[in-house]
């Protein structure tokens, strides 16, 4: 039992440096219940080391430090640990006692076990370097279902939660602020717009969309803060001169449409979706756009005249 904790815990020392070592899987039905029941001290002094590391990038980030973690944030780490293992060596039975573990990992409800899970998500994946063979994406996206503060970062899987679980985790400012600017860094630019669409970064761009269309629908108190967003990115991305300003996707999709270039004009009218809330604020409620001074007319125009070739 010693052997198999002590390679978990070697797992979740190693995340913390961005390296993924795993060994043999943990199996046994009494090793688990005795990690979630009778945790070494150790594995509370890894689960704060990686909150610390990921609350240690927000702003502000100290304030939201939880007075305690979860032990069910160490099954979910059992669960990227058995992902990494299968990802290197495929196994068909533990592939299925993986996907029954994250099958009875509880939603994390409150902000203290979302820190938890997403703290070990985030520091997985990026350790992984963001690869996952295709065939375990469905249990990754299983594990979002229940980290929904990871859901509404790690975007490319398109697993998005409640309007009710989003509105809760925006009402914390650190949340609010670093989601923004992470949703921010989610947009596509030039130089990634001319190497071509990935399927993955055309989703991650969609799903930004749909959250900001969330943010509306929720309540009208979430508008200006959508707003600032928008205003933001069209500075951010403008390119070309004052008298002919281009934004990379608007100008993906009318070189896509001149060229006859159906497979890019689909990839680009999809991360494209980012925008549709910004055109349902233009069409009910326009006088609302005249305190962002930034927000480029002829930005707002082209927005306008994507939309009006959507619309039945």
């Amino acid at each position: 039992m010693m052997t198999d904790l002590r390679s978990y815990a070697t797992f979740l020392q190693g995340l913390l440096i961005d390296q993924v070592v795993v060994a043999a899987p943990l199996t046994d039905p009494a090793r688990l219940e005795h990690l979630l029941t009778q945790p070494a001290p150790a594995f509370y002094d890894l689960l704060t080391a990686h909150v610390d590391a990921l609350l240690d990038t927000w702003p502000n980030g100290a304030t939201l430090r939880p007075e305690s973690i979860s032990t069910m944030a160490l099954w979910l780490g059992v669960a990227l640990y058995h992902l990494a293992r299968l990802h290197e060596h495929p196994d068909e039975d533990l592939f299925t006692l993986t996907q029954r573990m994250i099958a009875v990992l509880p939603v994390a409800d409150d902000l203290a076990t979302q820190i938890g899970y997403h703290s070990l998500i985030w520091a997985w994946i990026r350790a992984q370097r963001y690869l996952l063979a295709t065939s375990l994406q469905p249990l990754l996206r299983d594990l979002f279902a229940r980290s929904p503060l990871s859901a509404v970062w790690f975007l490319h899987l398109e697993v998005l939660p409640s309007p009710q679980m989003l509105s809760s985790l925006l009402t914390y400012v650190p949340v609010r602020s670093v989601l923004h600017d992470h949703w921010l860094d989610l947009g596509l630019r030039p130089a990634e717009v001319r190497r071509g669409l990935s399927p993955e970064r055309v989703a991650a761009s969609a799903a930004v969309g749909r959250l900001l269309d969330q943010m509306l629908a929720l309540d009208v108190v979430w508008r200006p803060r959508v707003l600032v967003f928008y205003e933001v990115e069209c500075m951010l991305l403008r390119q070309g001169s004052e008298e002919h300003p281009q934004w990379p996707l608007l100008e993906q999709l009318r070189l896509a449409r001149m060229h006859g270039d159906a497979r890019q004009r689909r990839l680009v009218e999809r991360a494209l979706e980012r925008y549709r809330p910004l055109r349902t604020i233009m069409m009910t409620d326009a006088a609302s756009l005249r305190p962002y001074i930034y927000l480029d007319v002829r930005f707002l125009e082209q927005i306008a005249r994507l939309y009006a070739k959507s619309t039945p």
